[in-house]
């Protein structure tokens, strides 16, 4: 009968001192992840599901196998987060192709203008009256600034400081509102409740701020690391 080797296990105190190790790990994982979550998604749902992840590595991790824990943790703590980002309910062709319409719409009035592109500016562009924009803004709900799940990490730094530039580009409100959420971490509720706005206003602005951001993402960075994925022309079809 073959003999089945005995798992190592760790002590209380060897988990108590890597817990307070990896905490830090969760949160820099969570905010780099936090990019890919739409407004109504709050980014506490990806700490908690880094903190699943921590203690299925606590469980199963063996110390006799002679391998770093936080490379080990790591992964399990990342892979729980991506769960929560696959759990999400992909985009809709038809909120993309919108989404790509406006984006060419607001950087050919930028290039024009030289200088930040207004409401009124983009609704004459794309051919609607400034009620018919804002609709259209609506439509649009669940959009995330980065979408592929696969975005390279090791880029998270250079993202961060081609993010600020942009961000300089949006007017005060749309700011505002990416800064609470992205940066500050409030949930929708938390927003509305800081700038004293309605729901619907706070979506609009955070839309009109999502599309703006990845317009001028793209022109940075590699585009597959942007969402718009929009299958070459409507997916050839």
């Amino acid at each position: 009968m073959k003999r089945v080797a005995r798992r190592g296990k760790l002590s209380r105190q060897q988990r108590e001192e890597l817990v307070e190790k990896c905490v830090p790990l969760i949160k820099r994982l969570a905010l780099q992840l936090a990019l890919q979550l739409p407004l109504h998604v709050a980014s506490d749902e990806l700490i908690v599901a880094g903190v699943v992840g921590l203690i299925k590595a606590l469980n199963k991790f063996d110390p006799a196998e002679n391998f770093p824990f936080e490379t080990y943790a790591e992964s399990k703590i990342h892979e729980a987060m991506l769960d929560v980002l696959r759990s999400l309910k992909s985009i809709p062709l038809s909120i993309k192709l919108k989404a790509r319409r406006f984006e060419q719409a607001y950087l050919k009035l930028e290039k024009i203008k030289g200088a930040p592109v207004k409401d009124q500016d983009l609704a004459e562009e794309l051919g609607f009256s400034l009620e018919q924009y804002y609709d259209f803004l609506g439509q649009m709900r669940g959009l995330r600034l980065l979408e592929q799940i696969s975005f390279d990490l090791s880029r998270f730094e250079e993202f961060k400081k081609v993010l600020v530039e942009a961000m300089d580009r949006l007017s005060y409100q749309e700011k505002t509102v990416i800064s609470l959420h992205y940066y500050e971490q409030l949930t929708l509720p938390e927003i509305i409740n800081v700038m004293q706005l309605t729901e619907p206003t706070v979506y609009r602005l955070y839309t009109s701020a999502i599309l703006k951001l990845r317009a001028i993402l793209r022109t940075y960075l590699n585009p597959d690391i942007i969402v718009i994925t929009i299958r070459q022309q409507a997916g050839h079809a």
